[in-house]
């Protein structure tokens, strides 16, 4: 079962919004609500199996008493451009900038129904691209999405002396953010449900302690899936961080159809107080939108141990999701 989450920020808000983000705030409400045995029993059934994947967190706007949902611009092999223009190079230009597309369009994207030239030849008469987003300009979408840096006073221990920095946040108005959980225990829906009403109420993301990171939760139909898998696929694309294991990098290198993908690293020092100032084990994924070919496991991706309990300082060890959300597509 599919089940979309909303989340309506009422502050600045961290974005993007990966995977590991939110399955890191799940585990520390589960852990709040359920107590540590809790936690630690739906962690170990993930090497055994799968309970659920969460997907990473992708725009949404609200328009005409309905949600329009954006999903990663697909990675597929690049096109060329024929008949190059200055005109054409401008639109190329603006698509470049497309982060996200919207649900139709990316529906057709996965079943080779358009490519990335339908899309740029579209831009300005069929398609618009406004702060990342590339959406049917028909619909006529009001929103805002604007990331905004703001400063902030640090008191050095040393010599006393006061340092500013600046903390980047994300506002939204008549948008905001969903991710979908794909529930393989049924019975994991009544524990997410409850973690969730927790974590509106304590943030998510850093600096929740100075107000950032408040959001409304709401909840979507059960099955109400806006993806529409196509039939006689051959690929998958990811919607959140995948970390493969040796054996998938393996199978991928022996097949002839390629990994089309971004890399991004996750790395950084632990927060915790007892914690504080160890360095986690840096890991590398593919980006949301990443393809690769179907090679028809249960299970895409694993979750890594990036720091032991014993230079933790913490009684567990510091663990990175790293599990993809699959979809299949045709490529």
């Amino acid at each position: 079962m599919i089940q979309c989450i909303y989340l309506k920020p009422r502050s600045a808000f961290p974005y993007p919004l990966h995977s590991d983000t939110i399955f890191g705030a799940l585990c520390v409400g589960i852990q709040e609500l359920y107590g540590n045995d809790k936690l630690e029993n739906l962690l170990s059934s993930f090497n055994t199996k799968l309970p659920f994947l969460v997907s990473s967190a992708f725009p949404f706007i609200e328009a005409n008493n309905k949600r329009v949902h954006f999903f990663p611009n697909p990675i597929i092999k690049p096109q060329k451009i024929e008949n190059l223009d200055v005109k054409k190079l401008k639109k190329a230009k603006a698509y470049k900038k497309t982060k996200y597309v919207s649900e139709w369009i990316f529906n057709q994207i996965i079943s080779e129904k358009l490519n990335a030239m339908d899309l740029i030849e579209g831009i300005e008469n069929i398609y618009k691209v406004k702060s990342g987003l590339l959406f049917d300009s028909n619909q006529k979408l009001v929103f805002k999405i604007a990331t905004i840096d703001t400063p902030r006073n640090a008191i050095n221990r040393i010599n006393g002396s006061t340092d500013i920095f600046y903390s980047s946040g994300t506002y939204f108005e008549h948008s905001g953010l969903f991710f979908m959980v794909k529930y393989k225990n049924q019975s994991c829906k009544k524990l997410v449900k409850p973690v969730w009403r927790f974590l509106q109420d304590r943030g998510i993301g850093g600096d929740i302690s100075s107000g950032k990171g408040e959001f409304k939760v709401e909840f979507g139909k059960s099955n109400n899936n806006p993806i529409e898998e196509p039939e006689d696929t051959n690929a998958i694309l990811t919607l959140s961080l995948y970390h493969p294991s040796k054996d998938e990098i393996k199978e991928f290198a022996n097949r002839k159809e390629g990994i089309w993908y971004n890399l991004i690293t996750r790395k950084g020092k632990s927060k915790g107080r007892k914690a504080i100032g160890s360095w986690r084990k840096s890991i590398r994924c593919f980006g949301e939108g990443s393809t690769f070919p179907d090679i028809r496991l249960d299970k895409y991706g694993k979750i890594e141990t990036i720091l032991e309990k014993d230079k933790s300082k913490l009684n567990h060890d510091i663990i990175q999701y790293g599990i993809a959300y699959p979809v299949k597509i045709k490529r």
